[in-house]
């Protein structure tokens, strides 16, 4: 609907822009000057094939689309960071001073201390592909100084796994990889609306090339008209000044070749207007193109076609990307519940640790070292272990379950927007197959009215020239004649029209055009 709006606003604007000539238009058709058109507009062919291809590689429209896909794939690498492990490390310097304590009215003294720290540590944390989190760390640690008069000097390293592995919720999914699946979902919906885009804007080039073929043609038929008109109008012109025919007569010759003209000038904007569209469509350069016309290298002819009902179903239910983009929306959504079905679960997770430390102390006549304290680690002198479950239960799980059941309600509203735009397919393929059917045979009734026409305007043409008609049959047979080659262009666009549409319908409007989309 916006495109025949759009149309209908820009044909008003033209013709409020030609009424300034419309006072001279009985005088052109008398005197034979021409209408108003440009004679030295540079002239570019072009094929339809050629169109198509200019609008994938330039049309806006296709170009903001392109975009998609390569965002949703940098989303999806991203996500992946979620497995990812993470390395860390630590260093640290403490230092410590306390002052002697007296208890028991000083019978008892406890000597001040001054201790440091240097402590330096490393991890490695991460997650598994089925939900295991792990942390592999290690760490050595020097404690020195003094108690009162003693100094001490000791060394410690540890190392250890630990591990935590859901057995209930988080268990088959949790947030981390429900944004991973549904990362991939998005990557398939952008690549399918890309095909849409890309297929809606070849059916508008199609369709705005035929249009524009066809308001060409409407042209040559409404200069043939006019031609016919101001020949009429000498001819009777001639017979006025030798006293044959009455001045009405003439008068009514006259009139038809003011309209004729006016009908021209119209049919010319017209042409103006169809290019305008097809340009928009095929560039994203219009200053360069604004002052160049097209000129359709293909011609209007009406191919019989083989139209299956039932394999044009069976092709729009499986090509279409607009409805394969919609299953897969569908499929999103059972991610989600099947992630909010897994938050309905206790969290019970099963826990272990393995590790080993080492410790070297100043003793006498030794020296301490970290060296002493890895040789423990190694000799697994002091092995530690743990492992458990730990249960996790909240009293209420109000948000979890009102969660499930809004996103199992959407998900029941995704299946029935499937099952609708699955019936709205096979309506409109239908409506397609059999519009182009009643086309055609609207063409070769327009072509059997234009041929009928023709041969009766020239037999009262020669009956005119006898003397034997008037002209007011003559140029109501003219007219005739203009009305049927009107119709029979209007009857041709409209069919191919239609063959592209039904191509749209069924998905496969790039295949019968050669175009392929392919995605890295």
């Amino acid at each position: 609907m916006r495109f025949y709006t759009q149309f209908g606003l820009t044909l008003s604007c033209l013709s409020v822009g030609l009424q300034a000539q419309t006072s001279d238009v009985a005088t052109n058709a008398v005197t034979g000057a021409s209408p108003l058109v440009a004679t030295n507009q540079a002239v570019r062919p072009l094929s339809l094939p050629e169109a198509i291809q200019m609008a994938i590689e330039q049309n806006y429209t296709i170009a903001i689309a392109r975009y998609e896909p390569a965002i949703s794939q940098y989303r999806l690498s991203g996500s992946y960071s979620y497995y990812e492990p993470t390395l860390n490390f630590s260093a640290t310097h403490n230092y410590n001073e306390s002052e002697a304590s007296l208890f028991a009215g000083g019978a008892i003294t406890i000597p001040g201390t001054k201790a440091t720290t240097d402590r330096f540590g490393s991890s490695l944390t991460g997650v598994a592909p089925w939900g295991l989190s792990y942390e592999l760390s290690g760490n050595s640690t020097r404690t020195f100084g003094s108690r009162g008069a003693t100094t001490f000097d000791e060394y410690a390293s540890d190392a250890g796994i630990s591990l935590r592995q859901p057995l209930l919720k988080d268990f088959w999914i949790n947030q981390n990889r429900l944004s991973i699946q549904l990362a991939k979902k998005d990557l398939k919906i952008s690549e399918y609306e890309l095909l849409f885009q890309v297929m809606q804007i070849v059916n508008q080039v199609q369709e705005a090339y035929y249009n524009l073929i066809a308001a060409q043609d409407l042209v040559k038929a409404r200069q043939v008209a006019l031609d016919l008109a101001r020949r009429l109008v000498q001819e009777n012109r001639q017979r006025v000044r030798v006293g044959t025919m009455a001045p009405l007569d003439e008068k009514q010759a006259e009139s038809q070749a003011a309209q004729s003209e006016a009908d021209l000038i119209q049919a010319q904007a017209n042409v103006i207007v169809n290019e305008n569209i097809l340009k928009n469509l095929i560039t994203d350069n219009f200053e360069s193109m604004y002052a160049v016309g097209i000129q359709p290298t293909d011609k209007l002819i009406a191919v019989p076609q083989g139209l299956d009902l039932q394999d044009s179903w069976l092709k729009g239910l499986a090509l279409r990307p607009d409805f394969n983009q919609l299953k897969m929306q569908l499929e999103r959504q059972g991610l989600i519940v099947k992630y909010d079905f897994n938050q309905l679960f206790p969290s019970l997770d099963l826990v272990g640790s393995y590790g080993r430390k080492g410790s070297d102390v100043l003793g006498v006549g030794t020296d301490a070292s970290f060296s002493g304290s890895l040789a423990d680690l190694r000799d697994e002198t002091a092995p530690r272990y743990s492992y458990g479950a730990v249960l996790s239960m909240p009293l209420t799980l109000r948000a979890e379950r009102n969660r499930y059941k809004a996103d199992k309600a959407v998900l029941k509203q995704r299946e029935l927007q499937v099952k609708r735009v699955h019936q709205d397919i096979m309506v409109n393929i239908q409506t397609a197959v059999k519009t182009a059917q009643a086309d055609y045979q609207s063409v070769q009734a327009t072509r059997a009215a234009r041929e009928y026409a023709q041969v009766a305007l020239d037999a009262e043409q020669k009956k005119y020239d006898n003397g034997k008609s008037t002209p007011f049959v003559l140029l109501r047979l003219q007219r005739d004649l203009t009305d049927a080659r009107a119709a029979e262009i209007s009857a041709l666009a409209r069919y191919n029209i239609d063959l592209s549409n039904l191509a749209f319908q069924e998905g496969t409007i790039l295949d019968k055009n050669r175009v392929s989309i392919q995605f890295k």
